[in-house]
């Protein structure tokens, strides 16, 4: 809106009945009176420097239409009028300035017939035209503007006389000076006010390149955030897969385990067969000894002796057999025990680290909290 409307004009008399802001105290306040424009109570002591107030009544043709022709105009009361109230868009009736809009509803003003703005310059005026000033203007306007000369103020409410005529000419003569010399100060003020606008400026651009350098490092830090963020991902992908490794050797462990028992199962069957073999070998040796002390009688055992070595060879063979799966066998305990040796040693340093003996009072501890 600033941006838009940067002209303004002086406010008329009947825009400067705006004293709508009061110390609560002990009397009403009288708002109706005024149409809520002037706050009245007794003992009302008003501030004599106005204050500054930027008001957009119309802020465009078409806004202007709608709201002062087509809303505004047609339901203010008559009454009201008559009291000087609504008088703000009576200067509506002057000709228009586009061919295109009816006369008497110009909203538009040539920016040449307005002030520019200046914030400075505006609080400074209204430090220097106090109310008071303005007060004395407008009696010192109306004693002028009466005719004549002036005379003594009669009985009857005539005119005021020279000596206070006079007076207020040498008080609004001293507040004029006194304003010729904030004027003169405030021109000085203006010009370092332009060498400050120009310091501003240039630490505005200043600012402008930080803030492109900043910016330039916010999208850096971005492109280092989504860098964190890939790394984070690849991060949370190798603790996946860890943890799958970690579950497989697990698996394996376990299938390891199920194996060693597998193995102690097939080492107390070779150990049986071995037994059985001994028993075997030990029988043969009785065999054989009997058949040296058979051997007179080996002509009438004949058929009984081949039959017997049939069945001799037959068992060989298994017993081969048998040997065969026992070296396989024992090839594949030797395997495990030299795991089991392993294992052995990896835990017997685990039992011999630091680590281990410094957790024996946590460990002792837990076993008494599961009560063993």
């Amino acid at each position: 809106m600033r941006e838009a409307f940067q002209y303004y004009e002086h406010a008329q008399s009947f825009d400067k009945v705006q004293v709508r802001c009061w110390r609560r105290g002990e009397h009403a306040v009288d708002l109706v009176s005024s149409g809520g424009h002037d706050a009245m109570f007794p003992g009302r002591k008003v501030f004599p420097v106005r204050f500054l107030l930027r008001h957009y009544p119309v802020r465009g043709q078409a806004h202007g239409e709608r709201k002062v022709l087509a809303e505004r105009l047609q339901r203010f009361d008559s009454e009201e009028r008559a009291r000087g109230w609504h008088v703000q868009y009576g200067h509506h009736g002057q000709p228009s300035q586009d061919p295109g809009t009816p006369a008497g509803a110009s909203f538009l003003r040539d920016s040449a017939s307005l002030i520019l703005y200046d914030p400075e310059r505006v609080r400074l005026r209204l430090l220097l035209e106090t109310r008071r000033v303005e007060e004395l203007e407008e009696r010192l306007a109306a004693w002028e503007g009466g005719g004549g000369a002036a005379t003594d103020r009669d009985g009857a409410g005539g005119k005021p006389g020279s000596a206070a005529y006079e007076r207020l000419s040498r008080e609004l003569h001293a507040r004029n000076l006194e304003a010729a010399a904030e004027r003169e100060r405030a021109e000085a003020l203006g010009r370092e006010l332009d060498a400050r606008h120009r310091e501003v400026a240039r630490l505005a651009a200043e600012l402008d390149a930080r803030n492109r350098e900043v910016a330039r490092l916010a999208a850096e830090l971005d492109a280092r955030n989504r860098e964190v963020a890939r790394l984070a991902a690849e991060l949370d992908a190798r603790n996946r897969e860890a943890a799958r490794l970690a579950a497989e050797l697990d698996a394996r462990n376990r299938e390891v385990a199920a194996e060693r028992e597998r193995a102690e199962g097939l080492s107390r069957e070779l150990d049986a067969r071995h037994r059985e073999a001994a028993r075997l070998a030990a029988e043969l040796h009785a065999r054989n000894l009997e058949m040296a002390a058979e051997r007179e009688r080996a002509e009438a055992l004949g058929r009984e002796l081949d039959a017997r070595h049939r069945e001799a060879a037959r068992l060989a063979v298994e017993l081969v057999a048998r040997d065969a799966e026992l070296a396989a066998r024992g090839d594949d305990l030797l395997r495990l025990r030299a795991e089991l040796e392993a294992r052995g040693r990896e835990l017997a340093a685990i039992l011999a680290s630091r680590s281990w003996r410094w957790t024996v009072p946590l460990r002792a501890a837990a076993r008494r909290s599961r009560g063993h």
